[in-house]
């Protein structure tokens, strides 16, 4: 599913760069010069964001652990 949809969108890109050079070459200069950055921007972005989900689900888990131990063993908490 995802190579589909890497085509698709890789065709549509290709697609409009050539309508840009046939209508106007500098618009196709220029999204040939954005497009990249942006990519290469959205990369990143992603790349961190994937880290900080990670560190926030391993929290996550961490605390879900400790209430269920609470839940669980409550007389042994109590002193």
């Amino acid at each position: 599913m995802q190579l589909g949809h890497f085509l698709s969108s890789f065709a549509t890109f290709f697609s409009g760069i050539l309508i840009a050079a046939i209508c106007c070459w500098e618009v196709a200069l220029l999204s040939l010069l954005v497009v990249p950055m942006i990519l290469v921007i959205g990369a990143t972005y992603t790349k961190k964001m994937n880290t900080v989900s990670t560190v926030k689900l391993l929290y996550l888990s961490e605390a879900t652990t400790m209430v269920e131990q609470v839940h669980i063993y409550p007389a042994q908490n109590i002193g």
